[in-house]
């Protein structure tokens, strides 16, 4: 929970000042207007635009703003006030002077005036619009759609494509096994051809059985000979064809992945270190969600990941091959001593290439993980302190909604009237929509601290499967039973799993929990009152619920 006094900034804070607090502390009775402060303009959704006009009016209009430096402090500025006057920010633009020439920002953004007829036997509820955040955002994270986030993401998908890796490998594949075929063929017709003419040569009695015994062996030579060339030609093919171009091909987008994955977390270490004051209620219409950067940071780390594995499957591949090239002679020859010296040369060429591309995937994940927890801490901490910034305040207007609601009235701008003329019959729909509609923006800040976590969960997940892969390769060149080794690690990632599910289910349970305490239950509690009354009136519509 934020407890910085910072007096520019601050809403939602507990009234620790005169005009902060009602005069008679009546609930739903006089002196229950509610002043909407400069700060809280800023939640109201308005384009950024709206937001930056509001701000230069308020300056042109307010007479205080003319007596202050632009960078004067707070205390500079709260001890310019007089005893009884309120600090501009506390002055409401219905309450200025009657000599300002500027029209009133109401009627530049909307048809209809927004200001409601004050009444001071109803209840101003607009801070249940204009405390929360904007809601709904423009470009929610779970969209994935921020446009400043595109280029990033066009660059994921063109990385993540590997339709042209498929399409050279079939490619290859068909030509290679068109001509392994023809190859054979031919082969074929050469050996026939061989026992015609010898069969036909020892019936006219010009070649003896011995003769014909050394000229099928020496044909057999060579065509052992033309079988390694043939392997050999294969082997260069599949060298130019498929692992050159696509070894180019993954290092060329492992270096790609790895700048854009260097460019979001530069950006992400800026915002840490200067942080926005305006970061959560901006988040999701000027600038992307913290939660949709870890989310596309996340993307690019998962595909850098299945670039190197592709890297590391396709000189698996031509390693298998320039085995199945060393070992055919030896297999023409019977050698099974240098057949069996070179499996074993190549099954530890293989355990160490696997053991390294395993510490390596291992230690990228790490370092993937510390990044995003890291910002995972930071964006729900952020996240809690802005809740906790306006939920004492929203719990506040809530609580003074009587229980009894016969007799008791809100206030609603004309605006609100000409669009629900049913308001004048039933006023306690207009409450119950910005009951609703607080209830929901409010909950963004739970929602996007339940989100970050559960982002986290699957870092530390992925991180902890590939240390799960690293401890079971590393057993098994050791020289332990594969299966038992298979086995155990089976169930350490299962209980690892267990454990990292429960501390993710524990987080959101405590989350969850401060939502009911500070905001939630008191919101529930009052609209099932409202819903009551005006089921009983004959106000009820269900598309109140939406």
């Amino acid at each position: 929970m934020s407890t910085v006094p910072d007096e520019e900034n601050s809403r939602g804070r507990p009234s620790s000042r005169w005009w902060e607090a009602s005069i008679d502390g009546s609930v739903g009775r006089g002196g229950q207007k509610i002043e909407r402060t400069k700060r809280e303009s800023k939640y109201m959704g308005l384009a950024r635009e709206a937001r930056e006009n509001l701000q230069w009016v308020e300056s042109e209009l307010s007479p205080f703003f003319h007596s202050e430096t632009p960078k004067a402090s707070s205390s500079q500025r709260s001890a310019a006030y007089c005893s009884n006057e309120y600090p501009p920010e506390k002055t409401s633009l219905h309450e200025r002077s009657a000599d300002q020439t500027s029209p009133p920002l109401s009627s530049r953004y909307n048809s209809h005036p927004v200001t409601a007829t004050l009444d001071s036997h109803k209840l101003d509820v607009s801070r249940l619009v204009t405390l929360p955040p904007p809601y709904p955002r423009h470009h929610p994270a779970v969209n994935n759609n921020h446009p400043d986030l595109s280029a990033l993401r066009t660059h994921f998908r063109s990385l993540s494509d590997l339709a042209e890796v498929a399409a050279t490998k079939q490619r290859h594949n068909a030509g290679q096994d068109f001509d392994r075929a023809s190859w054979e063929q031919v082969a074929n017709d050469r050996r026939r051809k061989l026992h015609i003419d010898i069969q036909a040569r020892i019936k006219t009695g010009s070649m003896s059985f011995a003769e014909a015994a050394n000229t099928e062996a020496e044909f057999d030579a060579s065509e052992s000979e033309s079988r390694r060339v043939q392997a050999k030609a294969d082997f260069d093919r599949f060298k130019g064809e498929v692992m050159s171009p696509l070894r180019a091909i993954f290092s060329e987008r492992i270096t790609k992945a790895s700048t854009c994955i260097y460019q979001l977390c530069s950006g992400l270490y800026i915002d840490a270190q200067d942080p926005n004051p305006n970061q959560t209620q901006e988040e999701g219409d000027e600038q992307p969600e913290l939660l949709e950067k870890l989310t596309l940071l996340k993307w690019l780390s998962e595909t850098r990941e299945q670039l190197h594995q592709e890297l590391f499957d396709l000189q698996g591949e031509q390693d298998s091959r320039y085995k199945e090239l060393v070992l055919m002679p030896y297999h023409q020859a019977n050698a099974e001593d240098k057949v069996r010296d070179v499996e074993n040369f190549f099954k530890r060429d293989s355990q160490e290439r696997k053991l390294k591309f395993e510490k390596d995937s291992f230690r990228r994940l790490e370092t993937f993980m510390a990044v995003v927890e890291d910002n995972v801490t930071r964006g729900v901490e952020v996240q809690l302190s802005a809740f906790w910034d306006i939920a004492p305040n929203l719990l506040a207007v809530v609580q003074r909604v009587p229980i009894d609601l016969d007799g008791f009235g809100v206030l609603i701008p004309q605006a609100e009237y000409h669009e629900n003329p049913a308001y004048y019959q039933f006023p306690m729909q207009y409450l119950h929509s910005l009951l609703v509609h607080a209830g929901k923006s409010t909950y963004q800040f739970i929602e996007s601290q339940t989100n970050l976590l559960c982002l986290l969960h699957e870092v530390k997940t992925g991180a902890m499967s590939a240390g799960s892969r690293l401890m079971e390769t590393q057993r098994c060149i050791a020289g332990e039973n594969p299966a038992v080794v298979v086995q155990e690690i089976r169930g350490l990632r299962s209980d690892e799993e267990d454990r990292l599910t429960l501390d993710l289910k524990d987080k959101v349970r405590e989350v969850e929990a401060q939502w009911d305490e500070a905001l939630g239950n008191g919101l529930k509690e009052c609209m099932k009152r409202v819903e009551k009354f005006l089921l009983r009136s004959g106000g009820w519509d269900e598309t109140l619920q939406d």
